[in-house]
């Protein structure tokens, strides 16, 4: 363990105890505490300071009659939300700023004199002033790397590339590009923060069903313009028909392996996806692509296919990425930001699952947010690449390992969330069997203490009402989520055949999806054509059958009224004899005739 570390941790544990020493003995003046564990007198003094000011402004109240004017939230509405964001932690996602907005901006607009909802600095004031909440950060945090270099081995490589650069002519940022894959997990978020309850200090938030990981592989120019499309590996062994999102621009490329990493084969896939985008050819100026040591990026074939193209790998030193390449100092980070953001929103939107078809859905907004102008070029400023800067590049390593030791001085263990008293569930059947008491009495005839239990009860049944709404429209939403799921069931995990296992462009499969299509709807013509026929033939069976049985009874009343005759009997007119039976077939009516047409 570094010894930085190690001085750091014990000064913020010195530094706390002097801190709370201080607090439990307001009669010793600060300074005999910062002499006792041996910590600046200032600092101590200020920190102290901080402390008692919070105590003594969370206990102020205003006067009655004074300030209030800006007040939107009753009390019960604002007991209402305290509940809301409870049950929010008690389900184990927690309430974000925005669904804490918007649970009240509901309240407003549902109540007999509707409101507006409110703005984001009378929101962040009430948050403030709220005592019964707070906002904490949800866990896991990843941990950082952090890897040992001299400096007289950057400044070697920097001298090496800049040699190169030379030998190569590379005088623009468009020249230069920077590939790199990043592993994303499908269904699985980062930290955020949410609003709690007060007692609620820590919150472990689930992830999705979804643990895939899908490779996407980025490619940045140094002028920041002209981003490549991405190249997408997904794990499986098909495209599936829902991977083809309309939110897709077309120019994606999307592939697959069995585990969802890269491998030798889908690196040549990527070549000839990189040259075909980056409009690389033997005819045209060399350009230099910048890429780590992982071990497809020195397949052979995949190095002789660049270089054919006027294309130059370059790698980065081995354990320095994190610092030297530009993906991973400024990119990479806000792309996950961003994807975290969409995991967390289809969590709450009650999106029952966050699978590769979702992240394809949101892969167009998560790059328009991420892959801009601005952030690829100070990303390639920050790692000292373009302008090339050797300077840049030592001190974006230097800082880099003074933030890790200071975010892991500040790490501190985990500690398991403790359940707030007063459990919402008891006080709902609490306020249920006052409220059932009082039925049939006379609320005039109440004594003073039955009096303030029963108006005790009564906002208690205001909150739970005003409570109930919010949830009732998350039901809703749940219930829409639900069916929504049903439909997607059936055709969820269509493939699509016949692209023998190759990377290939969105805009294709689209093709390939309209063509398919298209053949389905010939197949479903032909089935359907070949039903009505079968349909016409049994219908028109059936009417011959019918004309035959029809001729027969006919047949047999002629033949008994020639026989009522030869006898010397009579047949009267109105008899029932000399009715003929219908022959469907040879007489039919207006619906059994068109019923016969093909």
């Amino acid at each position: 363990m570094p010894r930085l570390y190690l001085v750091l941790l014990a000064n913020k544990r010195a530094f706390q105890e002097a801190r709370k020493w201080a607090l439990d003995n307001p009669s010793e003046p600060p300074r005999n505490a910062a002499r006792i564990f041996d910590v600046k007198e200032d600092t101590l003094r200020q920190s102290i300071h901080r402390a008692k000011l919070k105590v003594a402004q969370s206990s102020i109240r205003l006067p009655k009659g004074r300030g209030g004017q800006n007040k939107i939230l009753t009390p019960i509405q604002e007991e209402a939300i305290v509940r809301y964001c409870y049950d929010q932690w008690e389900v184990g996602l927690g309430a974000t700023y925005t669904m804490v907005k918007s649970a009240i901006a509901h309240l407003l607009e549902v109540q007999i004199a509707p409101q507006n909802p409110p703005s984001n600095r009378w929101f962040s004031s009430w948050l403030k002033k709220t005592p019964h909440l707070h906002t904490i950060k949800t866990k896991p945090m990843e941990a950082i790397r952090l890897e040992t270099h001299t400096e007289e081995e950057v400044r070697a490589w920097f001298q090496e590339l800049g040699d190169e650069m030379a030998r190569l002519q590379i005088d623009s940022g468009k020249k230069v590009l920077n590939m790199d894959e990043s592993g994303i997990r499908v269904g699985c978020p980062s930290a955020e923060k949410v609003v709690v309850p007060v007692a609620i200090v820590q919150l472990y938030t689930p992830t999705q069903g979804s643990r895939k990981t899908v490779t996407v592989i980025e490619t940045v120019r140094g002028d920041g313009k002209k981003t490549l499309p991405p190249f997408v590996i997904c794990p499986g062994e098909h495209i599936i028909l829902s991977w083809v999102s309309p939110n897709l621009t077309g120019e994606e490329t999307i592939t697959f392996s069995t585990t969802g990493y890269i491998n030798n084969s889908l690196i040549m896939e990527y070549g000839y996806h990189l040259i075909k985008h980056s409009h690389a050819s033997p005819s045209k100026p060399w350009k230099l692509l910048l890429l780590d040591g992982h071990e497809s990026h020195y397949f052979k074939e995949f190095v002789l296919l660049l270089q054919e193209n006027h294309i130059q790998p370059w790698y980065f030193p081995s354990h320095l990425t994190h610092v030297l390449q530009p993906l991973d100092v400024g990119i990479f980070r806000p792309w996950k930001h961003y994807h975290s953001a969409a995991v967390n929103s289809a969590l709450r939107s009650l999106d029952l699952s966050y699978t590769v078809s979702s992240l394809l859905r949101d892969l167009s907004q998560i790059r328009e947010n991420t892959i801009v102008y601005h952030t690829i070029c100070n990303a390639f400023r920050t790692s000292g690449i373009w302008p090339l800067s050797c300077k840049a590049g030592i001190k974006n390593m230097q800082s880099f390992g003074k933030k890790h030791q200071l975010e892991s001085a500040e790490a501190e263990e985990l500690a398991l969330p403790q359940l707030p008293p007063n459990r919402p569930a008891e006080q709902v059947w609490q306020a249920s069997t006052a409220i059932e008491s009082f039925i049939g009495r006379d609320p005039t005839q109440f004594s003073d203490n039955t009096r303030d239990i029963f108006s005790e009860s009564m906002k208690q049944a205001s909150v739970q009402l005003q409570k109930a709404y919010l949830t009732s429209t998350e039901l809703a939403l749940l219930q829409h989520k639900l069916q929504e799921s049903n439909k997607k069931k059936n055709t969820s995990r269509r493939s699509l055949k016949g692209n023998g296992g190759s990377a290939v462009c969105v805009a294709d499969l689209r093709l390939q999806i309209k063509a398919k299509a298209a053949e389905e709807k010939q197949v479903g013509l032909k089935k359907a054509s070949k039903a009505l026929s079968t349909a016409i033939g049994k219908h028109k069976e059936s009417l011959r059958v019918a004309g035959v049985a029809a001729r027969k009874v006919n047949k047999a009343r002629k033949l008994e009224i020639q026989e009522i005759f030869r006898r010397g009997g009579e047949v009267y007119a109105d008899s029932e004899l000399y009715i003929q039976e219908r022959e469907p077939d040879k007489q039919p009516t207006i619906i059994e005739e068109k019923s016969k047409l093909h």
